[in-house]
């Protein structure tokens, strides 16, 4: 997989996780700022951006999460700090139960630590499916994404004066390769991880949107079960808060990475 790196080489070192149809460019805006005290190791997901599946060997979360450790570890001989966005989010928490000792501290965003049972799993991965199969053209896929982004889960994100740039970014993708995607790491197909966390000792941040009420009560969930993590709300925002509100959310990232849970 190709990966893009934006600050000093020498710096701390945190990895950034974009989520579903989007890519490394989603995080451009912290990473400039960032950048100027760390330096921001970011990549496409597998099926997005400059990794088709065509040219990269994986087909799981395993091999996902064991390529982008490889990765690290070739960079890097001490800790980094983790940030993943939504199916971001996810890879994020299956890097870190898979290699703990890795990840100085985790923040994710609205994200979701997986399924509890095999039947909700197999309904996941059967809704997943049916997600994308009536879409066949461009044209199709254009329309699916206006309709995508008016979810309620996304709040007002379709007002935002930037989202035309979003939306662009979103109708660059390869159907064909957005559908494998979807299917290689369906929410069905990742491993319940709350259980893997119960003796947690890496800091972990829970960050999600105010109007986002699944997800904002995923959180509080969360940090309920595993042991050393915390939950941060952002104000008048939904599921992608960096986008809604990247002041806001690059607030929050930067005090906890500095200084802990002075929120």
């Amino acid at each position: 997989m190709k990966f893009f790196r934006v600050g000093d080489p020498s710096k701390p070192l945190v990895l950034f996780l974009h989520g579903f149809m989007g890519s490394h460019y989603d995080w451009f805006e912290i990473t400039q700022s960032l950048s100027k005290k760390y330096s921001c190791l970011l990549l496409d997901l597998p099926g997005h951006g400059v990794n088709p599946f065509e040219k990269i060997s994986i087909q799981s979360f395993n091999d996902l999460s064991f390529s982008i450790l490889g990765h690290i570890k070739k960079i890097t001989t001490r800790p980094c700090f983790l940030l993943g966005y939504s199916l971001g989010g996810r890879i994020a928490l299956d890097l870190l139960s898979k290699d703990p000792d890795q990840f100085e501290k985790v923040i994710v965003e609205s994200c979701h630590p997986g399924l509890e049972s095999d039947f909700l799993k197999k309904e996941r991965i059967k809704s997943d499916e049916g997600l994308l199969s009536h879409i066949h053209s461009q044209n199709d896929f254009n329309n699916f994404l206006l309709k995508w982004y008016n979810l309620e889960l996304f709040g007002d994100i379709s007002k935002k004066e930037n989202f035309h740039k979003l939306l662009t970014r979103r109708e660059k993708n390869s159907l064909k390769e957005i559908k494998k995607s979807l299917q290689n790491f369906s929410l069905g197909r990742q491993d319940n991880l709350i259980p893997l966390f119960k003796k947690n000792q890496t800091p972990l941040l829970y960050i999600s949107g105010e109007r986002d009420k699944k997800y904002t009560q995923i959180g509080k969930d969360f940090i309920d079960k595993v042991p050393n993590s915390y939950h941060k709300s952002i104000n008048d925002v939904s599921h992608n808060t960096h986008f809604e509100d990247p002041n806001s959310f690059e607030k929050a990232v930067t005090l906890f990475l500095e200084r802990g849970f002075t929120f």
